[in-house]
């Protein structure tokens, strides 16, 4: 993980130093969330996830501690979403969707109807949590490859488009969803 200037293309002196790979990044004002495969960041313990000042790459208080990895992070608003291995993350159960408080590290009631543990792609916006899938179903609702939940409790919402492939990628845009 580093920063690098944008004007000369060199490596500024910022390092948190993470122990292993970082696998995501999202920003949210001068605070940097990271998710990855790390135990150790920013100078602190910080198991798969963590908060970073952005200025001097010291880990914050902020620490929703996962039981594995994380792979994907989304942030909007004062809430952290986050996709990956783990089964456990802010203090409860959450099998690898969870919605994160960005002040207190808690799970928020976003709880999803069905397990999705993997690094599967997600976008949102204050609404509704996308996620790409790698089965046919959540839940009970036939969604394949592709689902939509909505943010506040994790249940699948109508939206169904039911993609022919694989997910890698997702990105929410002024109403629009790029799959």
């Amino acid at each position: 993980l580093a920063a690098i200037d944008a004007a000369t293309g060199t490596a500024t002196p910022w390092n948190p130093g993470a122990d292993a790979p970082v696998s995501s990044i999202a920003m949210r004002g001068n605070t940097l969330y990271a998710g990855g495969d790390f135990t150790q960041i920013g100078g602190a313990t910080r198991p798969y996830i963590a908060a970073l000042d952005a200025s001097t790459g010291a880990a914050t208080p902020w620490n929703p501690s996962a039981d594995n990895s994380v792979a994907r992070l989304v942030v909007v608003g004062d809430t952290i979403y986050a996709g990956g291995g783990f089964a456990n993350i802010g203090g409860a159960p959450r099998s690898g969707i969870a919605g994160l408080d960005a002040m207190t590290a808690q799970a928020t009631s976003f709880t999803p109807a069905a397990a999705a543990v993997g690094a599967w792609p997600l976008a949102a916006n204050s609404a509704t949590v996308y996620v790409g899938l790698g089965w046919p179903s959540l839940g009970a609702k036939p969604r394949r490859n592709l689902a939509a939940l909505d943010a506040a409790t994790g249940m699948p919402t109508g939206w169904a488009p039911n993609a022919d492939g694989t997910v890698y990628s997702l990105e929410f845009h002024e109403g629009i969803v790029y799959v």
